[in-house]
């Protein structure tokens, strides 16, 4: 038991121990939780520093904390050149630093600052000019205005600069001289009766410029446009002014920037809470950059102290006529205009222009408040225009001749591809264009839907067409896009190589089967020369001649001559002969072979007339021959006295049989 005691006593002693020691290990708190960049120090113009873990860059501050400038990728900065880039004006003397952070590279902060060490910056040894004195504007007896300051020791440079409410620059321009004249067609900046500032900076080489501190005064020129205002009842209406992209007014402590007239003064002054009383308005135009162009019109107004019971819904649109005000009840809606109409622009709708949405504006909605609706218009794609890679010719490949449209064109190509009118099909990439011959251009092009912008009706489209082409058909628009047909032919020969082929009976005995030839004609039908290669898989009934390849040029012929083999016996023999050119089969030659035997046989056949009327009868034949023959027989003969003496030539199935009709059916033949 003591034994035990002894063993917890320690432990607790132990853990007693633990708890003295970790309550007098001295711990460091920063502000924001973070670690500090360490390690900072300075040699001569050298700043250096430890590596933060995670960091990505350092942000430094200078100058008695004027800016900072960041570090990239190192851990040591030139002090005295990020000063001089930074600060271009500023003297020498020593600077304080808030310090230094690091951030990672999302530039987030990841450390506390460092402290670094004060500055000295020599400013390169420069000596700061003195400050400009005595700014002023002054008047002479022309009417000139002139701003001036007294003269600087040593500035070769005179920097004067205006601006309103210190922040926005209005005018500025440099000068060798400690004063500057106002150009006559600058002087509508200075608005009779607006407050302005100016301040002069002495500039020279190898010098600290120096800046003068701003001067007020007020504008004199009073020659700017009036606009045309007027109160009626609680709406404030102006016409635009050319010129202005805003107007600025002022009720009594009320004021704002509006764009579109009227203004409902008692709704603006009802929704603040305004007591009844009597209000000042002012109001004038200000150009894209603030600047005041016209006179200052001011006029009183009389609120009663209450709410508005109407509301007036006003139109604005860039394009076409705008309709008119309508004043509407509260809670009750407005009527939809009559669609505005442009030439160049397409009117889709009307949205509200208070907030950031651009969606159509429902015309059941209540009217709660004054209104400004603004149309929304798409621009009419009025011109389209296409231009081949290259030049669709002989040899040229489909994939280097497809097109393209005018670079910054607000349409493009959805779908191209060219059909041959050769064989009416739609050509590959690779595909090279044949000389000579019919092309078909098939374009779509299209629009996204995103673009703001519509296709102008067919009537008014002007459709370009390349050089050498025609428009094929009608174009027509489906939705955003437009379907474009361009025909076109290629220079050279107008077809491909193109030959005709007639085909062949022959009539021989068992006897000698090779004792009778017969021939094919071949004839180039084409306008260009032809290379012509016969092929038959029929060698063990015929030869030809001759059977290799030969050239024929537009408008000739050429025989065959087919001769049977000599081993063949009696029967009726069918085969072809392929003609080729190019790398496609032109034309194919029937060849039919009739080897007759000693005996006969009777043949059975169906025969129309010239008429089309039929008659079934008989003939006689040699072995050779087919038993019957039912169908695809015409009959033709010369008129004569005694139809039996009469030879007629039966044609069918690419053979003449060339028989005498012989014991025929009772029925008598349909023809004279």
């Amino acid at each position: 038991m003591k034994k035990t005691g002894q063993k917890n006593i320690s432990l607790i002693l132990s853990f007693a121990m633990v708890m003295a020691l970790c309550l007098t290990i001295p711990v460091t708190s920063y502000a924001n939780g973070k670690d500090p960049v360490t390690g900072v120090k300075l040699q001569g113009d050298i700043l250096s520093w430890d590596p933060f873990p995670g960091a990505y860059s350092y942000s430094i501050s200078y100058a008695n904390n004027q800016g900072s400038f960041g570090v990239t990728g190192a851990t040591s900065v030139n002090h005295k050149e990020k000063y001089r880039e930074s600060i271009l004006d500023l003297p020498a003397g020593t600077y304080s630093s808030a310090g230094i952070e690091a951030r990672d590279k999302n530039n987030k902060i990841i450390s506390s600052l460092g402290a670094v060490p004060d500055y000295y910056y020599d400013a390169y040894g420069m000596t700061k000019l003195d400050t400009p004195e005595n700014v002023r504007l002054e008047t002479n007896s022309s009417g000139d205005h002139s701003f001036k300051c007294d003269p600087v020791a040593n500035a070769k440079t005179y920097v004067f600069e205006v601006r309103q409410n210190i922040s926005f620059l209005i005018w500025s321009t440099e000068t060798s001289t400690p004063y500057t004249v106002i150009p006559k067609d600058k002087e509508w900046l200075f608005a009779e009766g607006t407050n302005y500032n100016i301040r002069v900076r002495a500039k020279a080489s190898g010098y600290v410029a120096s800046s003068s501190n701003f001067r007020d005064f007020k504008g004199w020129y009073a020659d700017l446009p009036e606009i045309n205002c007027r109160i009626e009842g609680d709406y404030f209406y102006w016409d635009k002014l050319e010129g202005a992209d805003q107007y600025d007014y002022s009720l009594s402590t009320l004021g704002g920037y509006v764009s579109s007239s009227p203004i409902d003064l008692r709704e603006r002054l009802s929704n603040r809470n305004k007591p009844a009383g009597t209000y000042t308005f002012k109001f004038h135009a200000q150009d894209i950059n603030g600047i005041r162009v016209s006179k200052i019109w001011t006029a009183d107004y009389v609120f009663d102290g209450n709410a508005p019971s109407k509301y007036a819904v006003s139109f604005e649109s860039a394009y076409g006529t705008v309709p008119q005000i309508q004043y509407i009840n509260k809670g009750a809606a407005a009527k939809k205009p009559a669609d505005p109409v442009d030439n160049d622009h397409q009117f889709m709708y009307w949205y509200n222009k208070k907030g950031q949405s651009t969606i159509e504006y429902d015309f059941s909605s209540p009217i709660n408040e004054s209104t400004v609706l603004v149309a929304k218009w798409y621009d009419k794609i009025k011109n389209v225009s296409i231009t081949p890679e290259k030049k669709p010719a002989e040899g040229v490949k489909v994939s280097e001749a497809r097109g393209k449209v005018p670079a910054g064109s607000n349409y493009s190509i959805f779908d191209q591809y060219f059909i041959s009118g050769n064989t009416g099909k739609i050509m590959s990439s690779s595909e090279p264009f044949e000389g000579g011959c019919e092309y078909l251009w098939v374009i779509k092009y299209f629009y996204p839907k995103s673009a703001d912008v519509v296709w102008a009706d067919i009537s008014s489209l002007n459709i370009a067409v390349p050089e050498g082409m025609e428009l094929f058909g009608t174009p027509s628009v489906e939705d955003n896009y437009l379907n474009v047909i361009y025909s076109f032919r290629t220079s050279g020969y107008s077809s491909p190589e193109i030959v005709d082929a007639t085909n062949v009976t022959i009539h021989t005995s068992a006897s000698n089967p090779s004792g009778t030839s017969g021939k094919i004609t071949v004839t180039n039908t084409g306008d260009r020369p032809a290379t012509v290669t016969p092929s038959s898989a029929a060698s063990t009934l015929f030869t030809y001649s001759p059977n290799d390849s030969f050239t024929l040029q537009p408008g000739k012929s050429k025989d065959i001559t087919v001769t049977p083999k000599s081993n063949l016996s009696a029967g009726h023999y069918s085969a072809d002969i392929k003609f080729t050119t190019g790398s496609s089969v032109q034309k194919i030659a029937k060849v039919v072979i009739i080897v007759e035997g000693e005996a006969t046989h009777e043949m059975s056949l169906s025969i129309k007339d010239p008429e089309g009327n039929e008659t079934d009868g008989t003939i006689t034949v040699k072995e050779g021959y087919p038993s019957t023959q039912k169908s695809g027989w015409a009959v033709w003969l010369k008129s004569d006295d005694n139809i039996d003496d009469v030879e007629i030539t039966l044609i069918g199935n690419g053979f003449n049989i060339g028989q005498v009709l012989s014991d025929w059916s009772p029925q008598t033949p349909p023809f004279d």
